[in-house]
């Protein structure tokens, strides 16, 4: 109906009494307890930031201790100081009386505006000092919590006359060293939560000891605006006795960092995101003042949100990615790409609509499926050297043999299928450390392609109402197997493997204690200890080692054979790493089986060398 719509225009223009705050303080609390440790830093600094911005573009940020606070308590109290537009006294009144009111427009793709004092005040109770230097005045406010009543808010100052007033004026004398050349500028001091506390040298909510503020302000902007210089000091000698030590660093951003310590960098455009990745060389690992460790996160407006780093959830990216023995030297950020794009109020989380996360793990396997060459070859290469080429073909046959008794259940799509399938997962693939004494697999060393059996898609069930679909041959689900050492896969670390289901990857860790004292023990008992015996003995260890993994991976895949028993989270806790590690934790199957193997091939050799020694 296309009628006359003046009428739902007016029925709109209407006057209302906006609604309130009734109880600010509890407000502040609920927010606070919802910040990140280390927010008050960003949300100051942010602060700053777009203040310079608004007003000159250019100017200086510093992150110091208050001198004043020190000479007169003897304690280092958290400062930053900003040359950009400053506030009177009234100005000050209004901005930190209104817990919502920052001076700045509030959106939800902004700054919202809310974030430096609930930070602040809930890390520091005790009280933010706010200087404010213009005009050649300066003005004092000191918003805190009333420890009695629990309230937020300026503390009232007494004047000479007796009166008591919310802000103070102050010469401009007192204007910090950093910003004496500029016309105006603010420095916050954050008490922190008792008199007694050092908030400057090492609180307990950062990283690296004296580096905390370097670390996190350079692992948290992947970059910094033009003509913004953002400067910390940290005690130098903290532990030390005698006079202080300072010294001063440039915050640069991850960016730099990155692109000076990288041995491959790229980016690559997916659909809804560009995935910007960095392959680190060993000198990254030495800088305690950036995030120095394999990690992954979201970037948004040059900020580094969602940041995994030397966690499961940070493996499990890198793993989708198709990062398998780069893990230790991997950075990954996903930038999103679409409208509407915005980060929750604790500035953690990126949401790229109401609701709905920055789906990272689709990302992950987009970017599998797009994986650039570069991190390809380097991949490649280290899984050959990881790989027994010798040992998978024969693995490869004993478990092809069994599977003509069993079956793994896998499903791919066909237009013309007579079964119906749940939404595709897992990628499948032989193995591609060599060839078997039946196929002779002559492409199988060919770089992965997005086609053929490798880089397929499948589902592990059949469903009502889903995509049409064919069974496929088990034996393409015989995992690929890589012997990787705990030094370049720390989560492995007293752990029998790790399987990788999105790539159907299986990493073996070949100094986990359970297998080495295995070896150690037949190599002594079988072996007799004679060096001679010893690769004997390894070798038909680590085949029916392998073989027992694989097979352990596979069975308890055909647990949710239809979809009709196990559920799929109750497979993935099977084949985790303990799962894995319990999985071989009785043995005496195997033991018997290598004793006797071991025994046959070391009883062959001495034949040999008998018969040898006949000869005239």
């Amino acid at each position: 109906m296309t009628g006359d719509t003046s009428t739902n225009t007016e029925n709109e223009v209407f006057e209302i009494e906006e609604m309130d705050t009734k109880n600010t303080s509890f407000s502040l609390d609920q927010l606070g307890r919802q910040c990140s440790p280390l927010q008050y830093v960003r949300e100051l600094t942010q602060n700053s930031i777009e203040s310079i911005i608004g007003s000159t573009g250019e100017g200086e940020i510093f992150w110091t201790f208050d001198e004043e606070e020190l000479k007169e308590t003897g304690i280092h109290k958290l400062a930053c100081i900003d040359s950009g537009p400053a506030m009177d006294g009234e100005e000050l009144r209004t901005l930190m009386n209104n817990m919502y009111s920052s001076g700045k427009e509030q959106s939800s793709q902004g700054n919202f505006g809310i974030g430096a004092k609930v930070a602040g005040l809930y890390r520091s109770p005790k009280g933010l000092i706010y200087k404010s230097y213009k005009n050649g005045k300066g003005n004092i406010g000191e918003l805190v919590r009333q420890p009695i009543s629990g309230k937020y808010g300026l503390r009232q100052q007494e004047e000479s006359d007796g009166s008591l007033t919310p802000y103070l004026e102050i010469p401009i004398s007192s204007m910090p060293d950093e910003i004496k050349d500029r016309e105006s500028g603010t420095m916050v001091t954050l008490l922190g939560k008792s008199e007694e506390e050092d908030t400057f040298t090492s609180p307990p909510e950062g990283e690296q000891g004296k580096e905390w503020l370097s670390r996190y302000l350079n692992g948290r902007y992947f970059s910094l605006p033009e003509n913004i210089q953002l400067m910390v000091t940290y005690r130098n000698n903290p532990y030390q006795s005698g006079e202080s030590n300072y010294k001063r660093r440039e915050i640069k951003g991850m960016k730099h960092f990155l692109n000076l310590y990288q041995d491959a960098s790229g980016e690559v455009e997916l659909n809804g995101a560009k995935m910007h990745w960095w392959v680190m060389n060993e000198k990254f690992r030495k800088l305690n003042y950036v995030t120095n460790f394999s990690h992954t996160g979201t970037l948004f407006q040059n900020e580094i949100h969602d940041l995994e780093v030397a966690t499961k959830t940070n493996k499990s990216r890198l793993n989708r990615c198709g990062i398998i023995h780069l893990l230790n030297r991997m950075v990954i950020y996903a930038e999103p790409t679409t409208d509407g794009v915005f980060a929750d109020a604790s500035r953690t989380e990126i949401f790229i609509a109401p609701g709905i996360k920055a789906p990272w793990n689709d990302w992950a396997d987009d970017f599998f499926e797009n994986l650039p060459p570069e991190i390809a070859k380097l991949e490649d290469e280290a899984s050959k050297r990881s790989s027994d080429g010798d040992i998978n073909i024969q693995a490869y046959d004993m478990l092809k043999a069994w599977l003509k008794d069993y079956k793994v259940p896998k499903y791919t799509t066909k237009d013309s299928g007579e079964i119906e399938i749940s939404s595709l997962v897992d990628s499948g693939g032989v193995p591609e450390s060599g060839s078997t004494s039946e196929t002779q697999n002559d492409k199988l060393n060919q770089q992965r392609k997005n086609t053929g059996s490798r880089g397929k898609r499948y589902s592990d069930f059949t469903t009502d109402d889903g995509e049409k679909g064919r069974e496929v041959s088990s034996e393409q689900f015989i995992p690929r197997v890589d012997w990787i050492d705990p030094e370049d896969q720390p989560h492995l670390e007293d752990r029998a493997a790790q399987y990788i289901r999105p790539h159907n990857r299986l990493l073996i860790n070949k100094k986990y204690r359970g297998f080495t004292s295995w070896v150690n023990l037949v190599h002594t008992e079988k072996g007799g200890g004679k060096p001679g015996s010893r690769t004997i003995v390894e070798d038909a260890c680590k085949l029916h080692w392998q073989v027992h993994l694989c097979e352990t991976v596979m069975r308890v895949q055909m647990l949710k054979k239809d979809g009709r028993t196990w559920r799929m989270d109750e497979i993935d806790t099977a084949l985790s790493e303990l799962g894995l590690t319990t999985a071989v934790s009785g043995i005496g199957h195997l033991d018997k089986a290598v004793r006797s193997k071991v025994g046959h091939a070391i009883g062959k050799v001495v034949k040999k060398r008998d018969a040898e020694l006949l000869v005239p």
